[in-house]
């Protein structure tokens, strides 16, 4: 239980800090909600694929190493950089012409 260490660990850091010491303070974990995140990102797949749920989620094999880092890196950029879904069909590409453009408003404005 984090909040029960908090106090101490501020206590003892504001006293390093008074005698001119740097203070780090490191948090590890287990990694199980980032387990439990990747496990329900799989279910959400499978059902969006229109296949069945996973009946129990204990017994899953999961693609690949699990990594809380990577984990709360996409969780962060999924949040606050949200991005529209590509769309069912991609358009076009125009060509370009053999020779280029002859003028920046040319460029600009192909289609």
């Amino acid at each position: 239980a984090i909040c029960a260490k908090v106090q101490e660990v501020v206590k003892d850091a504001k006293k390093q800090l008074e005698s001119g010491r740097s203070v780090v303070i490191g948090l590890q974990t287990t990694g199980e909600s980032s387990t439990q995140a990747s496990l329900g990102e799989l279910q959400s797949k499978l059902l969006a694929a229109g296949r069945k749920p996973l009946p129990e989620m204990e017994d899953v094999p999961l693609p690949g190493l699990l990594s809380t880092a990577a984990a709360i890196m996409t969780g962060f950029i999924r949040k606050h950089y949200p991005v529209a879904p590509l769309p069912q069909e991609l358009l076009p590409v125009p060509s370009v012409p053999r020779d280029g453009f002859s003028t920046d408003l040319e460029r600009n404005t192909h289609r």
